[in-house]
């Protein structure tokens, strides 16, 4: 692999980057719409937040998701843990649009897709599962802390070991402010259909990139 990536014709790269730079931008609008209902964030920050992060999870995996939620939160006046969760709620954006990915390929191929991956139908079942459960919680975590705000319900809540549940209400108020975006069905399928580019962009810059090496398929398209 190394020795392929090194003999890359410097104009398979000019077009990688060509094709990437815009999908940078695209990734920082998505974020941009799902911060909303947080924090006005402009373009320009979300984006180049989100080009520290990448530059951070080469350094330390993962690392950049939390440093891009910390760069937006030094810019504007939300709540580190708001903007985490807008971080969280694109990553399982992310996560969705891959298992729709799975089970396409599924319906379309799936005695081949069977014979080489016969784990891939528990794996696709079993993802959507948990993924499910996560989003169930979240909501469910989303309406009752939104209902306490208002008024309601509060007690059940915040009666017990006042001062640490306070400041655990306080803490999951903010994290679960970051998916108000949920209650703007308008933003859906601006969103949805960003996140569709994102990843037919994605899919189309590694195909360049394995181009590029010269590194191709030998069993044929699926």
């Amino acid at each position: 692999m190394w020795h392929a990536a090194t003999q890359v014709d410097p104009v398979w790269i000019l077009v990688i980057v060509f094709v990437s730079v815009p999908l940078l931008y695209l990734r920082g609008w998505r974020w941009q719409a799902l911060m909303k209902p947080v924090a006005a964030v402009r373009l320009q920050t979300a984006t180049e937040a989100v080009a520290v992060g990448y530059v951070a999870n080469l350094v330390i995996p993962r690392s950049g998701e939390i440093l891009r939620a910390y760069r937006v939160h030094s810019t504007s006046e939300a709540s580190t843990l708001s903007l985490m969760a807008t971080v969280v709620l694109e990553r399982m954006l992310d996560v969705v649009l891959l298992l729709l990915s799975g089970v396409v390929a599924m319906l379309l191929v799936p005695e081949r897709l069977n014979d080489q991956y016969p784990w891939l139908t528990t794996a696709l079942a079993g993802s959507c599962l948990v993924l499910l459960a996560v989003v169930a919680t979240i909501l469910l975590l989303w309406i009752l802390l939104r209902r306490c705000e208002t008024g309601n319900d509060s007690g059940v809540v915040a009666r017990p070991l006042a001062r640490i549940v306070d400041w655990t209400v306080k803490a999951a108020s903010q994290f679960t402010t970051g998916f108000d975006v949920i209650a703007k069905p308008s933003a859906y399928a601006g969103i949805f259909a960003m996140s569709l580019l994102l990843y037919f962009g994605y899919a189309g810059v590694i195909y360049l990139s394995f181009h590029a090496m010269g590194i191709e398929s030998t069993e044929g398209p699926l």
